[in-house]
């Protein structure tokens, strides 16, 4: 009788645990199909950084890279800066419970900044919350072509 128990509980033990896996597998994949439009930014890009649009005063180079990132169970996309001059790595995630995108970038001056937003065609817009003083930061990335990308960093001051 004991024998049979411990046959029943350890089957039981694999079908739940078989049960979760295969639930993480369909997340996983599910997160990956959100992430896959930003699949022809993957690679170095070149970019050219103006503080204010329409004008080359006080504009920078930067070279970014964008890599999958399959580790820590989580699908993403990594994106590292070199000269940049307001992000110097993020990591785009998708959560395909609520269908948002969730972005967390880190500034040179080692500042994290988590953002939250929808892909609408081409345009993925994200906001934070507001910081301690009510700034809220957005960040827009426009796919124009498969060459080129749009990216906005805005913010909102609290009046």
């Amino acid at each position: 009788m004991c024998r049979q128990r411990q046959i029943r509980i350890t089957i039981v033990v694999l079908v739940v645990g078989l049960l979760t896996i295969s639930v993480g597998w369909a997340d996983r994949q599910a997160a990956q199909e959100g992430l896959e439009p930003f699949n022809p930014l993957v690679g170095k890009w070149r970019g050219i950084g103006l503080p204010r649009r329409g004008s080359n005063r006080g504009a920078w180079k930067q070279i970014g890279e964008r890599i999958w990132d399959f580790a820590d169970d989580e699908v993403a996309v990594k994106y590292n800066v070199t000269d940049g001059n307001l992000v110097e790595h993020g990591r785009l995630t998708f959560d395909p419970e609520d269908g948002h995108y969730l972005l967390e970038l880190v500034t040179p001056n080692q500042l994290k900044r988590h953002y939250k937003g929808h892909l609408v065609k081409n345009k993925l817009t994200l906001e934070s919350s507001p910081d301690s003083e009510g700034t809220i930061f957005r960040y827009s990335l426009t796919i124009l072509n498969e060459n080129r990308v749009l990216v906005l960093h805005e913010k909102q001051e609290s009046n």
